[in-house]
């Protein structure tokens, strides 16, 4: 008989007890040469028994043989496809030999579309054809044949094992015309196998006769689940519920049926319930009922495609085939679940309780316990669901608000301690000179803005008695110090991480802002001698402009424009008007040219105006405005055709240097509007100069030193930053500088200054002081009135160290030098007197030019470097020796009390507003299975930025103790527990991968990796992959064997093997044979780097030239059955 019919028994068998301990002996392999019309001779048969060194050149011969064959054997011309032999889809007939073996004797024949009627046809060769062209044999719309009918015929076998909607073997592809190849398996007319007939008659009677619910020795293990496009996450996620077992033994005994609530309007009407639980049965190999047909298979691989249409018909995040979260969906799918099989079918109205004062915890956590069963209460439930004592705090001042309530949790989102937070090195300077400068190492998260580093300052000074008090945080500025200068300032709101690990980063206290605002506040009460003159200038009656000039001049301050009319330099208005170019002083001194001239032309004009022979020529003027038609008259008795000049005005306009065009008493007019508008402009612009800096400016201070006439300046010691009020001069700014370096400044001056009046004299002969100056002051103010200071604004261009010396301006009244020459500044000094924050502007830089031999007399710069080191040796030490990090220090950092951010603020009802109160979080009652979500991913709702934390979290497979942490449990329920499950992802953020660790009932760790399963070791299940944990509680029972429900019998169909049926990946359902499944051992298998189509049927899932199974899945077989071609 043929192969086909002698290993009919085997591949509909249902159990491994059907199997024969000698099938290989009795079946043989596949004997595909009784098909072919063989041409050359060769050894066709591999049954006997190679010596063992002989067996790879045995192999590398049947490799060689199969290749030419697959190309040249023909089809013996007289065989009937469906009657001979059947075409097998690629996956299939990998599958099938590698599991029985082969002769060496494979055909493939292209797959072609018809394009009358767009069906799949296999193409054979012309020499395999009775007539003129090459045979076309039709793929029916399933994608299968139907060779389970021609068999049973032949074998009369009764058994009916039917998988959901006959998984085919004839594989297609998308729109091809020469794609993939069929594989052929024989199949020729012989007797029936009788025995085989009789045994499972047998085996049916004896199933027939079985009690409806029978317990079963359960496997250890569950199938492979296919990718069918980025559904890794799912799953992986999958494979840990299903083998949780609480959760196994509810849905595979059928229990959950009791509970279905299909009335829930949070649930999904039981659907996803049922198919949880179909899906289940089919991976553990349980049989199901769909569609009326009984499938019992016990396949390597299973594809959810149901189960994800439902998912996705009930979560619209989930429809598709994008990437998704394991942990997010595994919350979904809990949540469902339970909403699915809850018990309360109409929910009450419950408020959420709050903590009383006085309430003990246990009270008020079993009284939140029982309200939360009135609306909530399922299986799920009782095996995920713990408890959690929340306390959020009001973090106002004179708020004593505080809300403590008893919340249910189903997984634990811990954080990842350390690696959302860095080390940030600091040195802070404070504001007393006593002080030195101190250097800190902060723990502060890597998102934080730079107020969090001012705060975690605060703490650190407090701890160490430095400060009594936290200092103000708009009271700190922090910068990075490049070059002996300031290079970048930070805000409160900078985010740190623009702070590179190389970065010097200083932070310093400055003056109080209360005291910089108040002093600065002083210098709009002082009187400004340039306002009181112009507020008590008396325009005299000079404009009488109509309405219509005078709107025209109003309208957008058209009158600046009429200036370029008489002024000889255009570029003179460019510059009084323009912020940037003009000062207070250029406008003042154009407006002093412009007062002049027109005092000139306003006497000029009365002078005309006064005259006798300007009233004749008026009243002429007048008397032929009468009507006079008398033409004759002496023309020179007429008026001038410029009717309105006046000489004195022109003659006065051709003499000025500055102005131009004034000729007319109108002209003058509109000359003085212009003059008023100026002079306004200039009260306000001192008015604002005044007010401009009211809060102070902050700057920053470094220093030169000048050793030669003939080198150039080199930079000298750590930049100061200082705040300083509007009010400070250029001398005041000296005595600020002489108290902030007092400390460094340990010169022989200092020392003769203190010792006697002998050596004040020495000094005084040594230091000549300017206009008779003897007043000194301090020995320290006596070194800084001999140091010439120069000043940088600070703009656009200039950004930190990347101005130039030689661009700096001189300030005050001393210029740079080299020599020291003894040269004292005087505070009456008019360059002494200036306004610092007026020349500067805000973050300007002031520089101290030091003169060598004073620098080296007087500047310690060892003593003002010196900086002392918050942290002992010990305690550097222990920071470098951080130990792993464990899951228990993720769930102690999940219980640290920590501040919400500014998106999560909480309103608080005492104050009455949204606070960003300080949170804490306690374990009260622990689930029986704890799943534990490490926050791998951090975003940042702030920055919008998502990272992915690699680093490796060690977490115990066995006795994970939280019994310091629970506050609530029995003796019997202590919260100690094993891993059994671990959801890990590969790669980042862009595209990953998902995977699974699974432990089964016999302690064995197996690696899920979609379809594909491997046995791992316990070492690899410890990875930096891992993200989702699933830990069951030690009382929790594994490995029991389980009832569950056999489907109804139905009548005998047409028997498919179990072990080569393949459903294609887009096949239509037709009829009774095009029966939808998740079962499938040959579909399409690949791994996904989710971010990419990873499967052939996520496309439109309607016709069969849509899909070909492309790739072969044969995880459910060992090397033990067919070694592989070496």
């Amino acid at each position: 008989s043929s192969w086909f019919v002698k290993a009919w028994r085997l591949l509909s068998a249902r159990s491994e007890d059907d199997i024969d301990e000698n099938w290989r002996d009795s079946i043989g392999q596949i004997q595909n040469s009784e098909l072919l019309n063989i041409e050359h001779n060769e050894v066709t048969s591999d049954e006997e028994d190679p010596a063992e060194d002989q067996q790879k050149q045995q192999f590398e011969k049947l490799h060689l043989r199969m290749a030419k064959n697959r190309q040249e054997g023909k089809i013996k011309k007289e065989l009937e496809h469906s009657k001979d032999y059947f075409f097998l889809g690629a996956s299939a007939w990998l599958l099938v030999k590698e599991k029985f073996g082969f002769d060496g004797y494979e055909l493939e024949r292209p797959c072609v579309t018809n394009a009358g009627n767009n069906s799949l046809e296999i193409q054979l060769k012309l020499e395999e054809s009775n007539g003129t062209t090459p045979k076309l044999i039709t793929i029916p719309p399933s994608g299968r044949f139907a060779y389970e009918k021609v068999v049973s015929s032949k074998v009369n076998n009764t058994v009916a094992i039917i998988s959901e909607g006959g998984s085919g073997d004839a594989s297609t592809m998308p729109n091809a015309t020469t794609s993939n190849q069929g594989a052929i398996i024989p199949f020729t007319t012989a007797q029936s196998n009788e025995n085989g007939g009789k045994e499972a008659e047998d085996s049916n009677d004896q199933e027939m006769e079985t009690d409806s619910q029978p317990m079963a020795g359960r496997k250890r293990h569950a199938s492979g689940l296919g990718n069918l496009g980025n559904t890794c996450f799912m799953n992986s996620t999958l494979q840990c519920l299903i083998h949780t077992e609480p959760l196994l033994q509810y849905f595979l005994s059928g229990e959950y049926e009791a509970d279905l609530n299909k009335d829930n309007p949070l649930g999904t009407g039981g659907e996803l319930a049922s198919e949880f639980a179909k899906l289940i049965r089919e991976m553990w190999g349980i049989p199901i009922k769909r569609y009326g047909v009984v499938s019992t298979t016990s396949l390597s691989a299973v594809y959810p495609r149901q189960f994800k249409q439902c998912v996705g018909r009930h979560a619209e995040q989930f429809m598709g085939y994008d990437q998704h979260d394991s942990q997010e969906f595994a919350t979904y799918l809990l949540d469902a679940l339970h909403e699915d099989t809850n018990r309360v079918t109409k929910k009450p109205y419950i408020e959420k309780p709050e903590q009383g004062k006085d309430e003990p915890d246990d009270v008020a956590a079993n009284k939140a316990w029982e309200l939360h069963l009135k609306r909530e209460d399922s299986r799920v439930l009782e095996n995920f669901m713990g408890q959690v004592k929340s306390r959020l705090e009001c973090c106002e001042a004179n708020c004593d608000r505080v809300s403590t309530t008893f919340d249910p949790f189903m997984y634990l989102s811990v954080p990842i301690p350390g690696e959302s937070d860095r080390q940030l090195k600091v040195t802070f300077v404070p504001l007393k000179p006593n002080e030195k400068p101190r250097n800190f190492d902060l723990t502060v998260p890597k998102t934080a803005a730079m107020g969090k580093v001012f705060s975690l300052l605060n703490d650190e000074l407090i701890e160490l008695g430095a400060r009594s008090d936290p200092i103000p945080l708009h009271d700190f500025v922090a910068v990075d110090v490049w070059s002996h200068e300031i290079f970048s300032w930070y805000q409160l709101d900078s985010d740190i991480d623009r702070i590179r690990e190389s970065d010097k980063t200083f932070i310093f206290e400055l003056d109080p802002q209360h005291d910089i605002t108040e002093e600065s506040k002083k210098r709009s009460d002082e009187p400004d001698e340039v306002e009181t003159s112009l507020s008590k200038v008396s325009e005299r009656n000079r404009v009488n402009l109509d309405v219509e000039t005078l709107t025209r001049l109003n309208k957008h301050d058209n009158w600046q424009g009429e200036i370029e009319n008489y002024v000889k330099v255009s570029h003179t208005v460019y510059i009084l008007f323009n912020e940037k170019r003009g000062t207070v002083e250029d406008r003042l001194q154009f407006y002093n040219k412009l007062k002049t001239f027109l005092d000139q032309c306003q006497k000029e004009v009365e002078d005309y105006e006064s005259s006798p022979k300007t009233a004749i020529v008026e009243d002429d003027a007048e008397m032929k405005d009468e009507g006079s038609d008398d033409d004759d008259g002496d023309s020179d008795e007429k008026p001038s055709a410029n009717a309105g000049e006046i000489q004195g005005l022109i003659d006065r306009t051709d003499a000025s240097p500055t102005f131009a065009n004034v000729k007319t008493k109108r002209d003058v007019e509109i000359l003085g509007f212009c003059a008023n508008k100026i002079r306004q402009l200039i009260l306000k612009l001192i008015n604002d100069k005044k007010n401009k800096y009211n809060e102070g400016i902050t700057i920053q201070v470094s220093m030169r030193k000048h050793k030669t006439a003939y080198s150039s300046s080199t930079k000298l010691a750590t930049p100061i930053a200082l705040r300083i009020p509007s009010t400070m001069t250029v001398y005041g700014l000296r005595k600020e500088l002489a108290k902030r370096l007092s400390r460094s400044l340990q010169s022989d001056l200092k020392e003769r200054a203190n010792n006697s009046a002998e050596s004040a004299e020495a000094s005084e002969e040594k230091i000549r002081p300017m206009n008779g100056d003897h007043s000194f002051g301090s020995p320290e103010l006596s070194i800084m009135r001999q140091v010439p200071l120069s000043f940088d604004r600070k703009d656009g261009s200039n950004y930190g160290g990347t101005r130039s010396t030689y661009n700096s301006k001189q300030l005050g009244m001393l210029e740079k030098t080299h020599d020291g020459e003894g040269i004292m500044a005087d505070p009456n000094d008019d360059a002494e007197m200036a306004y610092v924050a007026d020349i500067l502007g805000p973050l300007g830089n002031v520089t101290l030019e030091w003169p060598g031999d004073l620098c080296d007399r007087c500047f310690d710069e060892i003593e003002y470097e010196t900086v002392e080191d918050s942290l002992t040796d010990e305690d550097g030490k222990k920071k470098e020796e951080k130990a792993v990090t464990n899951v228990t220090d993720c769930i102690e950092k999940y219980c640290q009390m920590e501040q919400l951010e500014e998106t999560e603020m909480w309103y608080c009802n005492q104050c009455q507003k949204h606070v960003r109160a300080w949170k804490q979080f306690h374990l009260y009652r622990a689930p029986p299975i704890l799943i534990i979500h490490l926050k791998r991913f951090h975003y940042s709702a702030r920055t919008h930025r998502r990272d992915k934390i690699t680093s490796f979290i060690d977490f115990p497979l066995k006795g994970l103790d939280l019994t310091k942490m629970v506050a609530s449990y029995t003796e019997e329920g202590k919260p100690i527990y094993d891993c059994y499950a671990v959801s890990n992802h590969y790669g980042g953020l862009g595209g990953g991968h998902y995977t699974a660790h699974i432990l089964d009932d016999d302690g064995e760790w197996y690696y899920y990796d979609d379809s594909r399963m491997t046995k791992a070791e316990e070492k690899e299940v410890l990875s930096e992959a891992a993200y989702v944990l699933y830990y069951r509680r030690q009382d929790v029972p594994v490995g029991q064997n389980i009832a569950f429900p056999t489907p109804e019998p139905v009548p005998p169909l047409a028997p498919a093997p179990a072990a080569i049926e393949s459903e294609p990946a887009n096949a239509m359902v037709n009829d009774e044979s095009d029966l939808s499944s998740n079962v499938s051992t040959f579909g399409v298998v690949a791994d996904d780097e989710d971010g990419m189509a990873v499967d052939g049927d996520s496309k439109a899932e309607s016709s069969p030239v849509d899909a070909m199974d492309t790739e072969i899945d044969i995880a459910g077989f060992t090397n033990e059955d067919f070694p592989p071609l070496q």
